[in-house]
């Protein structure tokens, strides 16, 4: 309780545009875990052989914006390894990168 105190003492006494950029730089940091938690999900379900759940977590972390995630799934879809097979997804997956997951 005493390092919430003291965190918050100094909080208070930075200026404005100090206090803008921290909380910024903390939404930013926070807002990235989640792709890197599906991924790394989808990694372990990918190795203990659950196939399906796997590619529900490289989806998840796809559309979070993790493009090694893109890949995973491309190779899921040529595979149908949790999914039929399907190579045009596979092509949307893999074949190019974009700036957002294909629908």
């Amino acid at each position: 309780m005493a390092f919430q105190a003291l965190l918050l003492r100094i909080f208070l006494m930075i200026n404005p545009k100090q206090r803008l950029i921290a909380v910024c730089s903390l939404i930013f940091l926070f807002a990235t875990f989640p792709s890197q938690a599906g991924l790394e999900e989808g990694m372990e379900a990918n190795r203990k052989g659950d196939r399906q759940a796997a590619f529900n977590e490289f989806r998840v972390a796809s559309f979070a914006g993790d493009e090694r995630a893109f890949g995973k799934l491309g190779g899921m879809y040529l595979y149908g390894l949790g999914t039929e097979k399907d190579y045009v997804k596979t092509y949307a997956w893999c074949g190019f990168r974009m700036p957002h997951p294909p629908r």
